[in-house]
């Protein structure tokens, strides 16, 4: 996986989001992230269904100014389970302390 700005130790929340290519997804994503913005203890887990990670999740990661951890596990097409399922997997390997929410990248958010 790829990791931005993660550092060990402190309490986080810890938000998932399971995504995967298509034409709207860096949209999608972006408001994701506006909506995480100024959350100094945010960690930010996304995980694609495909085979590698996308330019533009991945640049939208980056210009998002958050912690983040970015994989890419499938292609699958089982609705993010394997993806929510391989996100759980990172937190116990990594051994992360904090609250951890699903965020849809389908849902609305309000700040």
């Amino acid at each position: 996986p790829s990791a931005c700005g993660w550092h060990a130790g402190s309490p986080r929340l810890i938000v998932v989001t399971a995504t995967y290519p298509h034409s709207a997804q860096a949209a999608k994503l972006s408001l994701c992230a506006s909506v995480l913005a100024g959350e100094a203890e945010a960690l930010w887990i996304v995980v694609e269904d495909a085979a590698n990670a996308s330019a533009a999740a991945s640049a939208v990661l980056a210009s998002s100014g958050l912690a983040y951890f970015h994989l890419a596990v499938g292609p699958s097409r089982a609705g993010g389970n394997l993806q929510r399922a391989a996100a759980l997997e990172l937190i116990r390997e990594k051994r992360l302390h904090g609250v951890v929410y699903q965020m849809d990248d389908d849902n609305q958010y309000d700040r």
